[in-house]
């Protein structure tokens, strides 16, 4: 009998905590809006953002973070194998 291990999580990049400040954050942009007793204006962006915002929180993944992340690893590397390849004369 095979036993499998269900990575479930590996795809997660937000903590509980930047999860929750999301949901906040889109609580109180789309609030804002709604308190707006006039024409919104530029306002408008405001809930189309929190529906990025609570997508993340909901997945708890953020492919902008995860890019910006997978970047920085990349230009780590290309650093350590430039230092690793560098001879001192």
């Amino acid at each position: 009998m095979t036993t499998q291990t269900n990575n479930t999580y590996q795809f997660e990049n937000l903590s509980n905590t930047s999860r929750i400040t999301r949901v906040a954050i889109a609580a109180a942009f789309i609030g804002s809006v709604m308190m707006v007793s006039g024409p919104i204006g530029g306002l408008a962006i405001l809930p189309l953002l929190s529906i990025y915002l609570l997508v993340t929180a909901m997945l708890s993944w953020d492919p902008i973070s995860a890019l910006f992340s997978h970047k920085q690893k990349e230009a780590g590397s290309l650093h350590d194998t430039v230092d690793h390849h560098h001879h001192t004369v």
